[in-house]
């Protein structure tokens, strides 16, 4: 029996074709190439390839012809992604995104490649997550807290990227903004966020910056003469003398920004960025696709690290004696809220 259609798609298309029964192996023919069907077993066949070019598709079994159609293989376009609206800061200063997504076929994925401005062989990756994985389009926003990241208040490019099935990625025009930093009053808080991004813009500036943290640690009295504070200037400052490592950098800017964090706002403060750690690392996980087991150790740890703030809150509440927490407990658990719906 021959059955006559047009059939569209795009190159690079899987096709895959199975025919039941016949005696001889079915043969199937693109524009006069011919290939044989894989043998299932005693009386099924099949047959797969990626369809990139093609006008007239044949199967064959035993001389007779089972089906034939003509096709029209058509060029798979990139995907379309702009900025829906200008980047903006939240309430607590994190980064929000707004985009606009579509593909012919279907978006596999969507995320934002930052980049220095004075330097653009520098850059990383943000996640974000689709509203359907496979849509042929999307449009919402998503939020990231890099306010403790080194490069905080520095001007970067932001590009959107939307890849589709077949890898072809489609990108935005580029836009320029300062990352949303988190604002230190205390003189010394600031201090460490400054040498801690010159350490960021050029980590050959080690001997400058162990310098600092060693002037900055002979004046304890200018940080509460805070020990522990004390002991990690200390510590910082040798591990940047002695270990030259490139790993040493980091680790380093990781210990001025939880010294920094303590100095402006007290232990608390550690609480806080810890919350805002775990908050981040489940809106990655959903973004990369993590499995079901995955999303909930992360939402459990979101909340246990949610409760340890809280508690820290009423703790500090209860020194300052006015029995009553910060506001600021109630603004991150609204914008957790409208960020997640979860908690």
């Amino acid at each position: 029996m021959l059955f006559r259609s047009t059939v569209t798609v795009p190159s690079g298309a899987a096709l895959l074709a199975r025919v039941h029964g016949g005696g001889a192996v079915p043969m199937l023919e693109i524009d006069g190439g011919s290939r044989a069907f894989e043998t299932i077993d005693g009386t099924n066949y099949e047959f797969s390839a990626t369809l990139t070019e093609g006008r007239r598709m044949t199967v064959r079994q035993d001389g007779e012809i089972l089906g034939q159609w003509s096709l029209a293989v058509v060029a798979d376009q990139p995907p379309l992604i702009e900025f829906s609206a200008a980047p903006g800061r939240t309430a607590r200063s994190a980064l929000r995104l707004d985009y606009l997504a579509d593909d012919d076929y279907g978006l596999v994925s969507v995320e934002a490649v930052v980049a220095l401005l004075d330097d653009p062989s520098r850059s990383f990756t943000l996640p974000i997550i689709l509203p359907r994985e496979g849509a042929t389009s999307a449009e919402d926003s998503s939020f990231f807290d890099l306010t403790a990241h080194p490069w905080a208040g520095l001007e970067v490019s932001i590009e959107l990227a939307a890849s589709d099935a077949p890898g072809q990625i489609g990108i935005s025009e580029p836009v320029t903004l300062v990352l949303p930093e988190r604002i230190f009053n205390h003189p010394v808080a600031r201090r460490l966020v400054e040498e801690r991004r010159r350490l960021a813009l050029d980590p050959t500036q080690r001997n400058r910056v162990s310098n600092a943290l060693d002037e900055i640690s002979r004046r304890p009295e200018h940080f509460f003469e805070d020990l522990t504070v004390f002991l990690g200037l200390r510590a910082a400052r040798l591990r940047l003398l002695y270990d030259l490592s490139d790993a040493a950098v980091g680790e380093v800017q990781d210990m001025l920004w939880d010294m920094a964090l303590v100095i402006e706002d007290g232990p608390i403060a550690l609480t806080e960025q810890a919350l805002r750690n775990a908050e981040q690392a489940l809106l990655d996980a959903l973004a990369s696709g993590a499995t079901d087991a995955e999303i909930d150790r992360l939402v459990d740890a979101m909340l246990e690290a949610l409760d340890d703030y809280l508690n820290a809150m009423m703790e500090q509440a209860a020194n300052r004696g006015d029995g009553e927490p910060s506001l600021r407990s109630e603004e991150h658990t609204s914008e957790l809220q409208s960020h997640l719906n979860i908690v």
